[in-house]
C-alpha cells in the first residue's frame, strides 16, 4: 500500500494544507490589512504587501478570524510542536554523544541541554539565519526530488540499458552534484528577483541541466 500512502500523504500535504491556507488568507486579507496599517501606521498598498510577503501573516489570519479561541488554539498547537521538537533534539544529542564519546546521562538531561542550546540561540539572535536556512534547504530538497525523478522517468529509460549492460558502478554522480548546486545557485540568488516561487527555478533548471550533464557531458566512465 505504499503508492496509496504517498499519494494521500502528498495530497494532504501539498494540496489540501495550500488550499486551506489560501482561503484562509483570502478570508482575513482585509483583516490583516487593516492590523498592519494601525500598527505599523503605513498606508493600504504599503499593508497589503506586508500581508503577502510575510509567513507570519497565516498565524495571525488564523488569530483575527478565530478570536480568542483562534488565539488558544495557536498557542496550544505551537506548545505540542515546540515539545515534540524539544524532544527530537534530545533524542539527536543523545545519539550523537552516545556514538562519538558513549556518555550516556539520560533523555532527560539532554532535554535540559536542547533548551539551553535553544535559549542561547534566542540571546545571539541568531533566528532569522536559522529561517533562511529553513528556506534554503526547502530548495535543497526540492531540487535533489528534481534530479531524482529526471534520472528516473526520463536518464534511465534513454541509457538504462546500456548502463546495465556495463554494470556500472559510481561513488558520486556528478552530474546530479552539479546540477544541484546550478539550480540552488540559480533560485536563490540569480533569478530570485525574477521568480520568486524558487521552487519553479530547480524545477526548470533541473530539467534543462540534468539531462544534458548525465547523457552527454558526465557519462558514467
Amino acid at each position: 500500500h505504499a503508492a496509496a500512502a504517498v499519494v494521500i500523504g502528498s495530497f494532504f500535504q501539498s494540496v489540501f494544507v495550500m488550499l486551506t491556507g489560501g482561503i484562509l488568507m483570502h478570508a482575513a486579507a482585509d483583516g490583516l490589512t487593516s492590523h498592519f496599517m494601525q500598527l505599523n501606521n503605513v498606508p493600504m498598498q504599503d499593508a497589503r504587501q506586508m500581508v503577502l510577503n510575510s509567513p507570519d501573516s497565516i498565524a495571525a489570519a488564523f488569530m483575527v478570524l478565530g478570536g480568542a479561541t483562534g488565539f488558544v488554539l495557536m498557542i496550544v498547537a505551537q506548545a505540542k510542536a515546540q515539545v515534540l521538537n524539544c524532544y527530537g533534539a534530545s533524542l539527536s544529542l543523545a545519539n550523537l554523544f552516545d556514538a562519538a564519546s558513549g556518555w550516556r546521562p539520560g533523555r532527560f538531561a539532554f532535554v535540559i541541554v536542547a533548551n539551553v542550546v535553544a535559549l542561547l540561540m534566542l540571546y545571539g539572535q541568531i533566528l532569522e539565519l536559522v529561517e533562511e536556512w529553513i528556506g534554503l534547504l526547502g530548495v535543497l530538497l526540492s531540487t535533489l526530488s528534481g534530479v531524482i525523478l529526471m534520472d528516473y522517468f526520463v536518464v534511465k529509460p534513454i541509457a538504462g540499458r546500456r548502463l546495465v549492460a556495463e554494470r556500472v558502478q559510481e561513488t558520486v554522480n556528478w552530474a546530479g552534484v552539479i546540477t544541484i548546486v546550478t539550480s540552488v545557485v540559480a533560485a536563490h540568488y540569480l533569478f530570485a528577483s525574477v521568480i520568486r516561487i524558487e521552487v519553479i527555478t530547480c524545477c526548470l533548471v533541473v530539467g534543462l541541466v540534468y539531462p544534458i550533464l548525465r547523457l552527454y557531458v558526465l557519462r558514467p566512465a
